[in-house]
């Protein structure tokens, strides 16, 4: 991509999430002593035999991250609230709004589990404490289901907790709402 292809303010909007200090778990016996740490890092080394579009996808797990080409332009969105700036109306609609109430049951998980990079264990790949929500197992029945996520650029359990508390939380939003829009929104 050339620089007029880079969204600029997005990725700087990105970078700031990034560096924002969040609280971590003090009682944590990798992280005794610490009680903030960046939001995201990405630390790792980069495999030039994967294609591209493999280095990238394992680099944006690192924050949550998202790309994505609009409007001529490559954009970047990280794992975090963002407030939102604009509202839509039905002037800005092109056609009628579409809900899907329901995820399919094969993509429904109540847990995640991975490996992250553990410095604790001379950078080698070591598997973060799970993250599970009895709620969601209770919704699906009792049974547990694991989605497997690696973080092949995180390096702190903390972040890969919240990395993976995201995805969980993400993967139970139960609607989506598909509104196609004219280019005014």
């Amino acid at each position: 991509a050339t620089d007029a292809e880079i969204d600029d303010d997005s990725f700087i909007a990105a970078a700031n999430i990034c560096d924002e200090d969040v609280d971590i778990n003090p009682g944590n016996e990798i992280t005794v002593g610490l009680t903030t740490e960046k939001r995201y890092t990405i630390n790792g080394v980069i495999d030039t035999s994967k294609q591209p579009r493999q280095i990238l996808n394992d680099m944006l797990t690192s924050c949550g991250g998202t790309i994505y080409y609009s409007n001529g332009k490559w954009h970047l969105k990280v794992g975090a609230y963002v407030t939102p700036t604009t509202t839509i109306t039905n002037d800005d609609l092109r056609g009628s709004i579409k809900i899907q109430t329901r995820n399919s049951g094969s993509d429904q998980f109540n847990a995640v589990k991975g490996i992250f990079v553990s410095p604790e264990n001379n950078w080698q790949p070591t598997d973060y404490p799970e993250i599970t929500s009895s709620t969601f197992e209770t919704e699906d029945g009792g049974d547990r289901k694991y989605l497997d996520l690696t973080l092949p650029y995180t390096t702190s359990v903390s972040t890969a907790q919240r990395l993976a508390k995201q995805v969980l939380y993400r993967n139970r939003e139960q609607i989506v709402a598909t509104l196609p829009c004219k280019l005014t929104a």
